[in-house]
């Protein structure tokens, strides 16, 4: 018996992690994904110049925004990273997980997504993988499949050319690390700052507009590729603001089918740095020409716009050190409904109630 229970000890130790101490999939949450999605500083030598690639803003896919979910599929996450600003045919890297409620759904589903690529797509042989992957090569892109456990992973991107077999694996592996560490409990969702939901939009919105979805901090580099000039510039200006990281909540809009309303705070050193982030915005918007809606009650500092494309309505608004950001999209939809700007308008004038009013205001005598 004792030499038994000691085998049993040996085999613990050189596995990950014993199988008594996985994690149920049934209760992660996007925000423990969210922290297991590696950075572009993890997946060093997979490009060139990865200084120069930005990370976009997170999906999360969750709840019922999915219009054709797979069988077992609770949600997915997608990570993306562009290189530079937005050009005709721009590199992206693009990791995605999905997260299953057993290892079986999600076996049947990656044979059905090579089974697909397969057919689309020259299979190539490379480093294997979790469990289970494969690697495709498309005219113009590539794409890596693997599988840990209950998630299902996939890595996909082009640069010049599409990326080699090699760079795949370099970002698979290092996603492979991270979903094992989340898989046997050693990645979890961070706390959330002490003052988080007192700066987020007040709970009654809860109630007028619809559930929360997701509540995150986000790195301040997500927002590079959010306006027309340089990621860089952009970043700079949130660094030199004393902005080091950004408070993120997603709502589900109960009326609208698939819309949902994003709600985004920058806690600026002082209200000249809010109001100058304001005001670059306002600047943008105005070069460009694009379509403005009146903001509502949410101060002189703000300015509401949507895209051409019907893809977003977007109000930013300056409230003392704090600048707020709202977004209404329809993320699996071809375009937001015209209603989600009533959503955006009302979350944004409850937000800007709620907010601490500034201590010190600037620009005055």
């Amino acid at each position: 018996m004792v030499v038994l229970l000691a085998a049993l000890a040996a085999l613990c130790l050189a596995a990950p992690r014993c199988l008594a101490d996985e994690v149920d999939p049934t209760t992660l949450t996007p925000e423990a994904v969210w922290a297991a999605m590696p950075t572009m500083a993890d997946m060093s030598g997979a490009v060139l110049q990865p200084q120069d690639w930005w990370p976009n803003l997170p999906e999360f896919n969750v709840g019922p925004l999915d219009p054709m979910p797979a069988p077992g599929e609770r949600f997915y996450l997608v990570q993306r990273f562009t290189s530079g600003p937005v050009c005709p045919t721009p590199a992206y890297l693009q990791l995605t997980v999905t997260v299953f409620t057993n290892a079986t759904d999600a076996h049947q589903v990656l044979r059905a997504e090579e089974h697909t690529a397969g057919g689309v797509a020259e299979a190539s042989a490379g480093p294997h993988l979790g469990n289970e992957s494969g690697y495709f090569i498309f005219p113009g892109s590539s794409l890596l499949v693997f599988r840990v456990g209950p998630f299902v992973a996939r890595v996909e991107g082009s640069s010049a050319a599409p990326l080699s077999v090699d760079q795949l694996a370099i970002c698979g592996r290092a996603l492979e690390a991270k979903l094992i560490d989340l898989r046997y409990g050693r990645i979890t969702a961070p706390a959330l700052p002490d003052d988080f939901d007192k700066l987020m939009p007040p709970p009654r919105v809860e109630f007028e507009i619809g559930p929360t979805l997701v509540s995150a901090v986000l790195p301040p580099q997500a927002w590079g590729l959010t306006g027309s000039g340089s990621p860089k510039r952009a970043a700079d200006q949130l660094e030199a603001g004393g902005v080091t990281q950004v408070y993120y909540r997603r709502y589900l809009v109960n009326l609208l089918p698939g819309q949902v309303v994003e709600a985004t705070l920058w806690p600026f050193k002082d209200a000249d740095s809010a109001s100058a982030w304001v005001q670059s915005f306002r600047d943008r918007l105005a070069l460009d020409g694009v379509p403005m809606l009146m903001p509502g009650r949410v101060g002189p500092q703000a300015a509401f716009t949507y895209s051409r494309q019907g893809q977003y309505y977007e109000l930013q608004f300056a409230k003392g050190q704090y600048v707020a950001d709202v977004i209404g999209s329809a993320p699996t939809l071809a375009g937001v409904d015209p209603l989600t700007q009533v959503s955006v308008r009302r979350l944004a004038e409850r937000w800007y109630m709620a907010l601490p009013a500034p201590l010190v205001l600037s620009n005055t005598p």
